[in-house]
């Protein structure tokens, strides 16, 4: 499954946990598109069978909102100031977190209707021998939307804008409910075989690859790829479907805009560029970095980006040296990104003629 931002975030948090709560703070972190910040009415659930109803009306409101949009994660346990927008001021951590994580479980599917099926709750615990902690929500983007609140008095469809969510218009309302299937084209990497020369340079040939997971098809794809650090390099595959525009500052940035009448089908691919790496001790850049943007018509856009540092690179290295069955590749791109086998053969899309 492609991750999408919210889902990259819930995962920094939760890998960052207590970490992660004290810098949001402070550096008075703000609330954005993807991130919504909730102190619970009370800070003790010890006992307690049901959510209190400020924390029930926040719940549902974000399961709609974030459900209703792109997706998002809801930090509960951190208190909020206001300026232009709300930000993180104060750590307000949950006593009987386990309780009020369960209850969380138990109203997740009759807060809105349709039930959203794709909501996680984990607990970050502050001490876990006295069960008092925080929470973190991620909220996944849906193709079940629109989500209708179903509490209390309120039966609305909310939508975050910017970093707040609130009533979905008229119009919006209008698009969800007549919303026709969509494309969603991404980036995925296809991997060649690794070879090692006996000076001990590693070669690697990465295709760059668009695949529609939606379903309708995708037009209009654009673009670009951004690769650094030494031992890289991109090279044009398909200047058939596609123009190219090379950044003159950087050599290593190259945009794509698919040719007008280039349709790519759902469940199909293409793959417009292909790029290098080639790593060899010792390594003098500070790492690589790879950086994916991925447009079309009718979808949201795709940003997928890499970071590897320098030490890191080297254990890679290491690693593969000692044995050459070590994936080195997903170790660098990340498993759930790879999954063509041969880049060099040429993956055409379906064309309109």
């Amino acid at each position: 499954m492609q991750k999408t931002p919210s889902q990259d975030l819930f995962n920094q948090i939760e890998k960052q946990g207590l970490t992660y709560i004290d810098d949001a703070i402070n550096s008075k972190q703000v609330e954005n598109y993807y991130l919504d910040f909730k102190s619970t009415e009370k800070d003790d659930y010890t006992g307690e069978r049901k959510l209190f109803a400020s924390d029930k009306k926040n719940y549902a409101k974000a399961i709609s909102a974030f459900g209703n949009s792109d997706g998002g994660v809801l930090v509960w346990g951190v208190k909020t100031g206001t300026a232009d927008a709300d930000y993180a001021t104060a750590k307000a951590s949950i006593k009987n977190v386990s309780n009020f994580v369960s209850l969380l479980e138990g109203f997740t599917s009759i807060l809105t209707t349709p039930p959203h099926p794709n909501v996680t709750n984990k607990v970050i615990y502050e001490d876990e021998g006295n069960d008092t902690g925080y929470v973190i929500t991620h909220i996944g983007k849906s193709n079940r939307r629109p989500f209708q609140v179903i509490n209390e008095n309120d039966f609305r469809y909310y939508i975050r804008a910017g970093s707040n969510s609130q009533p979905a218009s008229d119009t919006f309302l209008r698009a969800l409910f007549g919303q026709e299937p969509q494309p969603d084209t991404f980036v995925t990497f296809g991997v060649s075989p690794v070879t090692i020369d006996a000076e001990g340079e590693i070669k690697m040939q990465v295709g760059i690859i668009l695949h529609n997971g939606g379903e309708n098809v995708s037009k209009n794809i654009n673009g670009y790829v951004q690769v650094g650090g030494l031992g890289m390099m991109l090279q044009i595959n398909t200047p058939n479907e596609f123009t190219y525009y090379q950044n003159k500052i950087s050599g290593l940035k190259i945009g794509f805009t698919a040719k007008p009448d280039f349709i790519l089908g759902v469940e199909q691919e293409v793959q417009p560029l292909i790029m290098y790496i080639t790593l060899k001790k010792p390594i003098t850049s500070n790492g690589i970095q790879i950086i994916v943007l991925v447009n079309g018509a009718n979808q949201m856009s795709h940003r997928t980006y890499k970071e590897i540092s320098k030490d890191d690179l080297e254990k890679m290295y290491d690693s593969f040296v000692q044995d050459n069955s070590y994936d080195i590749v997903n170790a660098i791109l990340g498993k759930e990104d790879t999954g063509v086998s041969d880049p060099s053969s040429e993956v055409r899309a379906e064309e309109t003629t």
